[in-house]
């Protein structure tokens, strides 16, 4: 009753009489009246927002719309649709149904091209994860061969030193001896040199020995590519020998090789390899027999791979006392 007495008293006041009241109200009242005010507007407010104690928020459906007003929007349109169509023409309406059907061929054409573009990504994804796999594949096993070369060759040098201990070298073991880390232990003499003397057959193992190095020593890769050129030359040599022996005597193309051979002697890679130059330069001018310029051209690839040889003993005996002198 109190609190209805009190809501009627002001609204029987005039306009008159609040503006006085406002305007003889203390700082404090002032304050205390616009808060009041202000917390009446939140009330109203979380009310207009709540449904049955449900909020857009916290409601049980998971409807962040809950106290939104609905409107049909499909209905609606609909009914704008059919209110549309009475005024229109048999033609107007044909135009406005061929146009609907467009669009909706359009809506689709965008929604198969959308799938088609899902499709492709999820290709081009599933493609680039296989050359993913492929690589790490492919570099593990690089890396496994890798490992398996290095385990083969400290296999290869620890036999040879184990022959060279025993007394039973073999003519690779002696090869190979500068190429390891032992600088006590050095052979003096040059790489092809130590060919001489050798028959055919401990040039053949000998090759194939050459050969086993070739493919696991990558770090010493220019080595033995010039120890293969040079074994090479020699198994062809004793088996030339050997036809000549059973022939009977010398035959004038070994003469000529002998020759061409002799007048490589001494000289070092880079003269060898300009040389090599001039020859090829004189086939191409036709200046040259093809046939001799061929012969010379073979001399001059085991002459240059001995060139070779030389230069890189002559590099690890430098590199080998110069540890021993530190």
């Amino acid at each position: 009753m109190g609190k209805d007495s009190k809501k009627d008293r002001r609204r029987s006041r005039s306009p008159d009489e609040k503006m006085e009241r406002k305007l003889n109200e203390t700082r404090e009242e002032k304050m205390l009246r616009r808060l009041e005010k202000k917390k009446r507007k939140r009330e109203q407010e979380e009310a207009a927002k709540t449904i049955c104690g449900y909020t857009d928020d916290n409601n049980r459906f998971g409807d962040s719309n809950l106290t939104q007003s609905f409107v049909w929007g499909k209905k609606n349109r609909g009914m704008e649709e059919e209110e549309r169509d009475k005024h229109m023409s048999e033609k107007e309406k044909r135009r406005a149904e061929a146009e609907r059907k467009a669009k909706i061929e359009e809506e689709v054409e965008k929604v198969k091209q959308r799938r088609e573009e899902r499709e492709k990504e999820q290709a081009w994804m599933e493609e680039e994860k296989a050359r993913m796999a492929r690589e790490s594949e492919e570099a593990q096993h690089n890396e496994w061969e890798s490992k398996a070369d290095e385990f083969h060759l400290e296999q290869a040098r620890l036999r040879a030193k184990i022959r060279t201990t025993e007394g039973r070298a073999k003519p690779i073991d002696i090869f190979a001896k500068n190429l390891m880390d032992d600088d006590a232990d050095v052979e003096m003499t040059e790489p092809y040199k130590l060919f001489r003397n050798l028959a055919l057959p401990q040039l053949e193992e000998l090759q194939q020995d050459v050969e086993q190095h070739r493919s696991l020593d990558s770090a010493n890769a220019e080595f033995w590519d010039a120890m293969a050129t040079v074994c090479e030359d020699e198994i062809r040599g004793a088996k030339v020998r050997v036809e000549r022996e059973r022939a009977g005597g010398a035959d004038a193309a070994a003469a000529i090789e002998d020759d061409i051979a002799s007048t490589f002697q001494g000289k070092g890679w880079r003269e060898l390899k300009d040389q090599e130059e001039e020859v090829k330069g004189g086939i191409a001018e036709g200046v040259l027999d093809p046939e001799f310029a061929q012969q010379v051209l073979a001399q001059l690839r085991t002459a240059l791979a001995k060139a070779k040889l030389r230069d890189i003993h002559a590099n690890i005996l430098r590199s080998k006392l110069a540890r021993l002198e530190g």
